[in-house]
């Protein structure tokens, strides 16, 4: 028994954790040259086939490969007839090749952290966890047919298990990142109240000055009616 691969070109879905844009050739609403009738919606094409998204593309220049999904499965080889033919196994799931440290091989590191998202690892973590979380007990399953270890030893090549200190970096710094977004978000509202209340100051500064030069023409005034009021 061996583990096989294939990578699943991607089927229109935006990736995630990576700058990326729809390589998209004015077939579908939304885009400059496009039709409008049909408009993308959650990052995904309407139409059939779908327009493909391109990692990188609008960014930088990089040549990166497409997006893509990479199935894992497991299968044997027996005899039928004469001829030695394959049988499948069982799925061990499957993954997006943009989150697997394989998908950036052979790329400069400057360039590729451009490309990546600050949330990358987030990304890649939970989707290895994920794939682990299905592959490991359909492994234990067929324990009288192989030996899990080994295979996971194999799979962890390509797809690699997240090691306790990975979660833990990554969970630090999505709570990183989401608590200094609170924190940003609501030093913008204080900042656009000071200005409200600046604005607000110098219209009641303007206006205390127009009261104290009125008051003494209201005086004035109330002080003529009371005359008229009383007469000679």
């Amino acid at each position: 028994m061996f583990v096989r691969y294939r990578k699943l070109t991607n089927d229109g879905f935006e990736p995630h954790g990576v700058a990326a844009k729809i390589a998209c050739y004015g077939r579908c609403g939304g885009v400059p040259g496009g039709h409008g009738m049909r408009r993308r919606r959650a990052g995904q094409c309407p139409l059939k086939p779908r327009c493909r998204w391109r990692i990188g593309l609008g960014t930088v220049d990089l040549d990166l490969p497409w997006p893509y999904r990479l199935k894992v499965w497991l299968a044997e080889n027996h005899l039928e007839g004469g001829r030695v033919r394959q049988e499948h196994v069982a799925n061990l799931g499957s993954i997006e090749g943009w989150l697997l440290p394989e998908f950036w091989e052979g790329i400069d590191p400057a360039l590729v952290a451009a490309v990546k998202a600050d949330n990358w690892d987030e990304h890649s973590v939970r989707a290895r966890v994920g794939f682990w979380e299905s592959a490991k007990p359909r492994l234990e399953q067929l324990s009288n047919r192989l030996d899990p270890k080994a295979f996971r030893l194999a799979i962890h090549q390509r797809i690699p298990w997240p090691l306790q200190a990975e979660r833990e970096l990554a969970e630090a710094r999505a709570d990183f990142r989401f608590w200094k977004g609170a924190y940003d978000g609501q030093i913008e509202h204080i900042e656009a109240h000071e200005k409200l209340i600046a604005v607000a100051n110098k219209k009641i500064a303007g206006a205390r000055a127009n009261a104290e030069k009125y008051a003494p023409l209201a005086a004035e005034a109330a002080r003529k009616l009371a005359k008229q009021q009383t007469g000679p």
